[in-house]
């Protein structure tokens, strides 16, 4: 039966109310309904909390109606406090606006929930999509790492629809935002391993740097400090001067930077010379954010001796994943040219690891027309009925992002405007 979404349709700082008024419907993720939705509900705990008080539980059965809140003297005022209960919560817009205003007096499991709530409901098509760019904007100081791993999660939803839907413009200001909120953590948490790292600080220095080189590769202050590390992994690092967390940024951001063969044929030297399984899935994630032809050669490369059977996915999967609707369809052509070498190598052995390249034909995509094609080129294999729930779920998957997109399309993201008025072009990001 899933949960609901409590929509807030008051705000009790503009009423000057001690009251809330409620309204709860069936939440589905693709923000669909179907006859009967409305006659459901549920007994749905109640807990708000506020920088004045925390209100007592209240156990709420309405479909509609108000509940009572410790807003009075208070500046934010957020419910589903402590995220202790599986439902999402829908704000107007001033309330989120307190909220954004205030988010370092939010405990993170509450920055976390107002991030993934937020996220969930503005791809349901039930909450404004600008309103969720200013929600994340207000993140810029953020420095715990469990809230960056939400953050990170959502800027890499949102770069992979706005890429494949949007004009290159929007995209352009989108990554100039993105960069906007994760340098100031990323370059404060660094590159170095330092005396007395907590687990949570090498965590949060790990999904910092990545984000550095998804978003902020080309940034002259960035590339010349991954480049000093670059030298070092390159001679083997013998030492073990650079930290194995930034490892696969620091390649990333080196074949980025480098739009020859030189650092991809590099880091292919480096990976048959090794047997660390780990650095080999580090060069396999840096050699699939190349151009488009070193993405190819990544691919072909994938099916020789060099790379084993279980490891040969994450290739195709990285291509299809970095971004642009260029690199999906490459690897979906790839797929389909190489069927009966995949087959060999992964399906005669593994219907798990097949499966994997079931699912990766689908990644990157964000339009019906595609689903149809992935969805028509497996179901005239003979493995199809093996396959068809993985199928399935890859082709709604891309629906899902499709109408994303189209949701994307009719708001203010879709205007480059939007972007440069926000977040003016720098030419080094």
């Amino acid at each position: 039966m899933g949960f609901p979404v409590l929509k807030v349709l008051s705000d009790p700082f503009e009423a000057a109310s001690d009251t809330v008024e409620l309204e709860q419907s069936w939440f589905l993720a693709d923000g669909s309904t179907a006859p009967g939705d409305d006659a459901v509900s549920w007994a749905v705990p109640i807990l708000a909390g506020s920088d004045k008080a925390t209100a007592d539980i209240t156990i709420w059965k309405e479909k509609k109606g108000s509940v009572k809140v410790p807003a009075q003297g208070a500046s934010w005022l957020k419910l589903n406090y402590g995220q202790h209960v599986p439902c999402r919560v829908l704000y107007p817009p001033s309330m989120v606006k307190r909220l954004s205003s205030n988010l370092s007096a939010l405990p993170a499991e509450d920055r976390i929930g107002l991030l993934s709530d937020t996220y969930a409901l503005t791809k349901a098509g039930l909450a404004d999509p600008a309103q969720l760019v200013d929600l994340l904007q207000g993140f810029d100081k953020e420095e715990n790492d469990k809230v960056w791993s939400e953050l990170s999660s959502i800027l890499s939803g949102l770069k992979k629809v706005i890429k494949g839907g949007l004009e290159e413009g929007c995209f352009a200001g989108f990554c100039r935002f993105a960069a906007s909120i994760v340098m100031p953590c990323a370059m404060k948490v660094g590159f170095d391993t330092r005396d007395g790292d907590s687990e949570n600080t090498k965590k949060l220095r790990q999904t910092m740097i990545g984000l550095l080189a998804t978003f902020c590769s080309k940034e002259p202050a960035v590339w010349s400090e991954a480049e000093k590390k670059l030298s070092i992994l390159m001679e083997g690092d013998p030492t073990g001067a650079v930290s194995g967390d930034v490892r696969s940024a620091v390649f990333t951001m080196a074949v980025k930077n480098d739009t020859t063969p030189e650092t991809f044929e590099k880091l292919i030297k480096l990976h048959n010379a090794t047997s660390d399984g780990i650095l080999k899935r580090d060069i396999y994630t840096a050699i699939t954010g190349g151009t488009i032809p070193l993405q190819k050669r990544a691919l072909d490369w994938c099916l020789t001796e060099d790379v084993k059977s279980q490891d040969m996915v994450w290739i195709p999967m990285g291509v299809a994943s970095s971004g642009s609707a260029e690199a999906a369809d490459a690897t979906l052509q790839w797929i389909k040219e190489s069927y009966d070498s995949i087959y060999t190598r992964l399906g005669a052995t593994s219907m798990m690891l097949f499966s994997n390249i079931v699912r990766t034909s689908g990644l990157g995509f964000v339009t019906e027309a595609k689903a149809d094609e992935v969805e028509s080129f497996w179901a005239e294999k003979p493995l199809y009925e093996r396959l068809k729930k993985t199928v399935s779920q890859t082709k709604e998957g891309i629906q899902a992002n499709s109408k994303f997109v189209d949701r994307l399309k009719n708001s203010d993201l879709s205007k480059s405007t939007f972007w440069t008025d926000k977040f003016p072009e720098k030419s080094n990001l």
